[in-house]
């Protein structure tokens, strides 16, 4: 306390200091603060006190966005609550909130993240070079790979979801139908383009599905006896369209 006639007002992040004034202050002297009467007593000074809800120091968006897939993947968009997420990543809520501007936020960086990491394809590292059959071996291998044990974020992120959450499911949706029309691009490197796309919707239906069964516990070799029905199934369907 400075005086007995000067004291301190905390309003929120507002920093008030004043002291009592006399009947007939002195004017304040060009170019100076101007001085506000209120009630007796003379604002001098007014400052804005920033609330301490920005992000710590050494705020890593990309590892923070890495460690919410990791939770998005393994327990599904409404199984991670935000609670889960703020003590993962060690921020607060509102710094969250300010980074991401929801949870819905950041599960959509997450996805499109794990969207290139993820990323099947018939055409990797030379494939062109491949066979059919051997084309697809290497993308079954991959995705039984990625989804063992975990499952795939967009084929079980939101299998069901409460109704608020009808966008995000939405956009969900529509993600496997991109890779349908990319695989049924790479395809035609192999098959007239109608069969190609009924191979391509075919091959991420069972894709999907055995993500599922990843995400509930069903091992590498069974997965692998699922893929190698799927790749014969599409090989006998070849012939069969070949055939004289």
């Amino acid at each position: 306390m400075a005086g007995p006639h000067a004291f301190r007002i905390h309003l929120q992040d507002l920093d008030i200091r004043a002291r009592q004034i006399h009947p007939e202050p002195d004017p304040p002297d060009a170019g100076t603060e101007q001085l506000d009467t209120v009630k007796g007593f003379q604002v001098i000074t007014m400052e804005m006190r920033a609330r301490k809800t920005g992000r710590p120091r050494g705020f890593d968006r990309d590892m923070a966005v890495k460690t919410a897939l990791q939770l998005f993947r393994r327990y599904g968009y409404e199984g991670v609550s935000l609670t889960m997420l703020t003590n993962a990543i060690g921020i607060a809520a509102p710094s969250l909130y300010s980074a991401y501007g929801s949870k819905a936020g950041l599960y959509r960086e997450a996805l499109d993240r794990y969207s290139i990491e993820a990323s099947l394809t018939l055409m990797e590292d030379h494939a062109s070079d491949l066979t059919l059959s051997e084309a697809l071996d290497r993308l079954f291998e991959r995705a039984i790979t990625l989804v063992v044990g975990q499952g795939c974020m967009i084929s079980t992120g939101l299998l069901s979801s409460h109704p608020d959450h009808h966008e995000l499911t939405g956009e969900l949706a529509a993600r496997p139908g991109a890779m349908t029309d990319r695989l049924g691009q790479e395809l035609e490197h192999w098959l007239p383009r109608t069969h190609a796309n009924t191979v391509a919707q075919f091959l991420c239906t069972t894709l999907q599905g055995m993500a599922v069964q990843a995400r509930d516990g069903t091992g590498v070799g069974a997965l692998s006896s699922i893929a190698a029905i799927a790749r014969l199934g599409v090989l006998c369907s070849v012939e069969r369209l070949n055939a004289p």
